[in-house]
Formats: structure tokens, C-alpha cells, sequence
């Protein structure tokens, strides 16, 4: 099959899978969620599904409760894990809300090959709402005024300087308990897929499999631009790098809406679209690695035949 022809039939392949579960999903993307209406919803997975479980994972500075989910085909996984966030800035609703269509998706389409055989690899974290207190109140910034987003630690900052918010504290110490493979940071003002560096001009050593994965990413959700995050705005304490100079993870941001809260008739499309962006990224890493681990294979098996 022609390289087209194939991303052809994925790309067609899972906007069916999208659009098919549409009236039995367990959440509308009609309108935007409250975070009582999204803590109930996670919680209600973790108690309905044994597949999936549900965390507390602190508290913001105005004392608003952090919540994840793991989705992982056995409780005690120790594949390597995606972790996905959303709403570094508070006022992106649309990010929460693309990446809880995701898990909405992911959860009423659990026995799919699709999702069979991405969570065959990998362990999923769901990370909603990154900044509750600025989800709160709309607003960019967290209750003190700082930005998330420039708040992680990056190649060349002063560790000190960096991790001075309670919400990126606890994103820190929940990576630090997984392998992390691959990230997506959901994000809302634009319409693309950016990778690291988002700090300086160089290239990453990964470039080939950013591009390959941010090329996939944006084909599927129908955008065009996919640069490196430096390219686009030049910024420092950018959560991509963080994950990329720490864990080596593969981590991706993708801007799903022009518009940071677009009217709530757009989110059915917006939020479809990047599901189908991040579907392509989740296959496609698992696609890398799988033939990373075959050649792997018959490379130590060629040496044993010696």
C-alpha cells in the first residue's frame, strides 16, 4: 500500500471511528464543562471501567483540586507512558475540552484495534486542566499572575528559578513516577503542531521523528502549520522542552482553535479534529516503536546466530 493511499485510509479510518461513537458519548461537545462536571466525569470512568484510574494529584493555589486519569490495559503497566495535559492557560477552554473528547473517544471505543493496539505499547495519562484557578476565573495566567507555560525548567535556566507554581510542582513529581515516551500539550489561539526547541533556534537531536510525528499530526487534523515551537515565538519555560530534556519524550503542542474560547457550535468540529490529530500521533509513535523494537530483535538475533 502507497504511502498515500495509507495515510488516506487512516486518516479516513479514524474520522469514522470519531464520528460513529457521536450520539452514544458519555459527553457532549456542544457547550464547555464545568470542573465539577469534569471531576465527576473522571471519577465516574475510574468506577465504571477497570481499565481506567482515577487520581488526585494535588491542589492549585487557591486550593482547586488537580485530577488525572490512567487508562492502561493492566492496573500495575510499566509501558512507557503519553501524558497529555490541556489548559496551561486558563482561558483555552477549547484545550480541555479537545483533549476530554479524546478520552471520551478512547473510553467508548476501548476494544477498537485502534485503541487495542496503542495501548498495547503505551500507558495514557489524561490530564485535563493544568491551571484550575485560571480556568476559574478565564484568565491566561494562574491567581498570582505567573504563566504556566514559562514556568518549567529548560536547558541553560537556573534550576531555582524554575517550578515556582504548585501546579507545575506536581506535573514535575507526576512524571517522575513514569517513563514518558511521548507528550501532548493541548493549546488553544492558533491552529498548528509545534515541537521542541521552543528556547532557542538549534535543532533538536530528534528532529526527524518530531517532524514525522508533528507531519502526521497536523495532516490528520487538517492544519497546515507544523514548526519548531522557536520558529513560531521564541519562548523560555516552555513545558515541551521540560519534557523533552528531561524525559526524552517525544512531546508535541497542538493548537486546536484560533479562537483561545471559540463559541461553543465550533467545538464539535474543533474538538473532533483533534482527536483525529492525536490519534494519528499515538499511532504513529506506536508504529516508531514497534519497528524500533523489531529491528532491535533481529538485530540481537543475527548476533546470537554468529
Amino acid at each position: 500500500m502507497g504511502r498515500t493511499v495509507r495515510w488516506w485510509w487512516w486518516h479516513t479510518a479514524i474520522l469514522i471511528f470519531i464520528y460513529s461513537t457521536a450520539s452514544a458519548s458519555a459527553l457532549t461537545f456542544d457547550r464547555y464543562h464545568t470542573q465539577s462536571e469534569i471531576s465527576a466525569y473522571l471519577k465516574s470512568l475510574a468506577r465504571t471501567a477497570p481499565n481506567f484510574t482515577h487520581h488526585h494529584l494535588g491542589y492549585s493555589r487557591q486550593g482547586r483540586p488537580i485530577e488525572y486519569v490512567v487508562v492502561s490495559l493492566a492496573p500495575s503497566s510499566n509501558k512507557p507512558a503519553i501524558y497529555l495535559n490541556a489548559t496551561h492557560h486558563g482561558d483555552e477552554w477549547a484545550s480541555t475540552e479537545a483533549l476530554l473528547r479524546l478520552l471520551n473517544e478512547i473510553t467508548l471505543n476501548f476494544n477498537s484495534p485502534f485503541v487495542q493496539s496503542i495501548l498495547s505499547r503505551f500507558t495514557l495519562i489524561f490530564h485535563p486542566i493544568v491551571n484550575p484557578d485560571g480556568h476559574a476565573k478565564h484568565s491566561r495566567e494562574d491567581s498570582s499572575g505567573l504563566d504556566l507555560n514559562r514556568d518549567y525548567l529548560i536547558p541553560g535556566r537556573p534550576e531555582e528559578t524554575a517550578f515556582q507554581t504548585p501546579e507545575t510542582q506536581l506535573i514535575r513529581s507526576l512524571l517522575e513516577r513514569y517513563s514518558v515516551r511521548g507528550a501532548l500539550a493541548f493549546h488553544a489561539g492558533m491552529e498548528g503542531v509545534l515541537y521542541a526547541w521552543a528556547h532557542t533556534h538549534e535543532k533538536p537531536r530528534d528532529e526527524y521523528l518530531f517532524r514525522l510525528l508533528a507531519n502526521e499530526t497536523a495532516k490528520a487534523m487538517g492544519v497546515k502549520h507544523v514548526v519548531q515551537s522557536f520558529t513560531d515565538y521564541q519562548t523560555q519555560g516552555e513545558f515541551i522542552d521540560y519534557a523533552y530534556m528531561r524525559f526524552q519524550a517525544l512531546a508535541l503542542t497542538i493548537e486546536v482553535s484560533q479562537d483561545v474560547t471559540p463559541p461553543p457550535h465550533r467545538l464539535p468540529l474543533i474538538t473532533a479534529h483533534a482527536v483525529a490529530g492525536s490519534m494519528a500521533y499515538l499511532l504513529k509513535l506506536a508504529e516508531i516503536d514497534e519497528s524500533t523494537t523489531r529491528r532491535y530483535s533481529e538485530n540481537q538475533l543475527s548476533l546470537e546466530r554468529r
